[in-house]
């Protein structure tokens, strides 16, 4: 397998209420986060298992960006609720993988978070690739943040995402062995749905 799950990515339009929003959801504060400088952004994140889901937004104190902002995040429509929008793929082979053409994209940027450092897939627009189900493939130069969170027992029961052309997402994760990961349906729109077990039981995420 060259590719895992290594988070969720939830949207929103501003951090503070993004964070309450899924800390009233998930029934815990979050564990970790802090600022992009190079992507103008910040976030909090929340340990599930042996993944993470992260809650990020623009940071309005934070230098603009000369490159449009990842997630597709200067043009994402969040007025109405935080909205799981798409996932990150864990990869030890980043550059073996692109060699050999199984990603969409091929730029890779350099990125850090006080003392995280990674690489990461990103296409000079920073669009989403196919609806956010095609995930950027990030592999970390440093420990994974997961080494410094609490783990809360919580768990990703299911993931699933609606694409109008399945099959073509699933051409995709399938040589990354992400094919398991994801369950791909077809579907009008782009969109997602997790199930994650909490302490209170279990939530939907979307």
């Amino acid at each position: 397998m060259l590719a895992m799950l290594d988070h969720l990515v939830v949207a929103a339009s501003n951090l503070e209420a993004g964070a309450a929003y899924m800390a009233e959801r998930l029934g815990a504060e979050p564990g970790g986060g802090g600022q992009h400088a190079a992507m103008g952004t910040h976030n909090q994140l929340w340990r599930l298992g042996e993944i993470y889901l992260e809650v990020i937004a623009i940071d309005p104190e934070a230098e603009r960006p000369a490159r449009p902002r990842w997630f597709g995040l200067d043009k994402l429509n969040l007025t109405e609720r935080p909205r799981l929008i798409t996932w990150v793929a864990r990869t030890q082979e980043l550059a073996w993988v692109l060699n050999n053409e199984l990603h969409p994209v091929r730029n890779v940027q350099s990125f850090s978070r006080g003392q995280y450092r990674w690489l990461f897939t990103l296409p000079p627009d920073g669009a989403l690739i196919e609806g956010g189900l095609i995930p950027p493939l990030i592999e970390w130069q440093t420990a994974h943040p997961l080494e410094a969170m609490p783990d809360s027992g919580y768990t990703l029961k299911a993931f699933e995402g609606w694409h109008p052309e399945p099959e073509k997402v699933r051409a995709v994760l399938a040589p990354l062995g992400l094919e398991r990961v994801l369950t791909v349906r077809a579907g009008e729109t782009s969109h997602f749905r997790a199930v994650i077990q909490t302490a209170a039981g279990e939530i939907v995420v979307d």
